[in-house]
């Protein structure tokens, strides 16, 4: 949820380098998920093929954000 909302906070400011900061702190709050899911891994029997596909759509989500943020420096 931190992810969107902070995505949709720096969507809604008019400089650029407001909206890079909250797209910056979006894609922190993507490593929070990743960090959070790598604990629910340790803690159950999760199937490899939900994790594989979680890594690779937080890769991508991730990837996403960055180029998103480059294209305001």
């Amino acid at each position: 949820m931190s992810i969107i909302l902070n995505f949709s906070e720096g969507y809604g400011r008019f400089h650029k380098n407001d909206k890079k900061q909250f797209y910056i702190h979006s894609r922190a709050s993507l490593n929070e998920v990743v960090t959070c899911f790598d604990l629910i891994q340790i803690h159950t029997n999760l199937d490899i093929e939900q994790i594989e596909k979680f890594d690779l759509l937080t890769k991508e989500i991730y990837k996403m954000i960055s180029g998103l943020i480059n294209t305001l420096k």
